[in-house]
């Protein structure tokens, strides 16, 4: 049983109870609110409620629904913070989907969902806008914790503490390619990213300082890293491994000294075969921004 009402002007609550055949509930963009029940059909597999009124705190019980593949609770008014229940061994096997983005919720990230047996299908967790706050938990980059995830959105909070070297372990987040944590209030030195497919990372706007020694060793296949507006120090190395695939680099609105070494771009060397400013027009070449404009070396 399918139930598709999204895009109306519904209002009201949701029922203490809804059809135990259900297996797909999507309501986006209506005008509901009220808490959240918390009994749930065990059969369903799609729970989309973004852009409503809803309120309350997240029910632990959601975690129970062992089919639920897809669940966007995004664009609502959820109270307190985002349940350790749900990292539980048993709670949601099959999901796969996860939005939880600009709902209001607060508190820790939990060390609980780093769980090597916690979210075993994970592909996309957004967290992005809203009041958390506290470190990146180390258990998140235990070796066996979210194994498929391919993209992390948890920025616009006020996410604090410094990046563990953990997070940039080859063993951490083996299946990761996207990492969003800018408009945070992270700081201290950038850690090297080994990670074995993490190609994008933004981490424009926190408080990082230090120099960036650590991230030029990063061996992790990088496409895309933007790091504006921080207080990050320190000059550009001759050669860092990090470069190497690189097509955008975004340093501006920092402390960097020195000048952008010409072996960056010379016949021959590591970039030498990308034709500056293309990345914007074809989706390939280098862009490097590094002070208030725009500049190739």
């Amino acid at each position: 049983m399918s139930l598709q009402l999204g895009s109306n002007a519904l209002n009201g609550t949701l029922p203490p109870s809804l059809p135990p055949a259900l297996q797909q509930l999507e309501l986006t963009g209506n005008q509901l609110k009220g808490n959240l029940p918390n009994n749930w059909p065990p059969g369903l597999q799609l729970l989309d409620l973004p852009g409503n009124a809803l309120t309350g705190a997240l029910p632990v019980e959601l975690g129970s629904l062992t089919q639920l593949q897809q669940m966007t609770l995004s664009g609502n008014n959820f109270h307190g913070s985002l349940p350790p229940e749900w990292g539980a061994p048993e709670a949601f096997p099959e999901l796969s989907v996860m939005g939880c983005g600009n709902m209001n919720v607060s508190g820790t990230l939990p060390a609980e969902w780093g769980s090597p047996s916690a979210f075993q299908s994970l592909v996309f967790l957004t967290l992005n806008t809203n009041d958390l706050t506290g470190d990146l938990p180390d258990s998140w980059a235990s070796d066996g914790a979210f194994p498929l995830l391919v993209r992390l959105e948890a920025y616009q909070n006020s996410l604090n503490g410094t990046i563990p070297a953990s997070w940039g372990s080859v063993h951490a987040f083996s299946n990761l390619q996207v990492l969003y944590l800018d408009n945070n209030l992270l700081h201290g030195a950038l850690p090297a990213f080994h990670n074995a497919k993490l190609g994008a990372v933004l981490l424009d706007s926190n408080s990082f300082t230090s120099g960036l020694d650590g991230f030029w060793t990063s061996t992790a296949p990088l496409l895309m890293v933007s790091m504006q507006n921080n207080s990050i120090s320190g000059h550009l190395w001759n050669s860092p491994p990090a470069l190497d695939q690189l097509a955008l680099l975004d340093l501006q609105g920092n402390t960097l000294t020195g000048t952008v070494p010409l072996s960056w771009l010379h016949e021959g060397n590591m970039l030498s075969h990308i034709s500056t400013w293309t990345w914007l027009e074809r989706g390939r070449g280098l862009w490097i921004r590094i002070t208030g404009g725009s500049s190739c070396a």
